[in-house]
């Protein structure tokens, strides 16, 4: 199965990894908010440090950002 990943866990990107995850994939997640990785990771997500962690190890990653000052 595809590893998938998501950076940025707000409204969007919080949709995308429950919806995947209730789908029954392995899902990767990061978010600079603590808050919304351990709801995640809580529900089945796999939560990482960084970015550079996040995307160095899967297939595909979804990226889910406010603007372009946050990469």
């Amino acid at each position: 199965m595809t590893k998938l990943g998501i950076l940025g866990l707000g409204k969007m990107g919080s949709a995308f990894a429950l919806n995947l995850l209730s789908k029954g994939h392995e899902v990767h997640v990061y978010n600079r908010s603590k808050d919304r990785l351990r709801e995640l990771v809580a529900k089945g997500a796999v939560a990482h440090p960084s970015p550079y962690e996040l995307g160095k190890s899967l297939d595909v990653v979804l990226t889910s950002l406010t603007d372009q000052d946050v990469v």
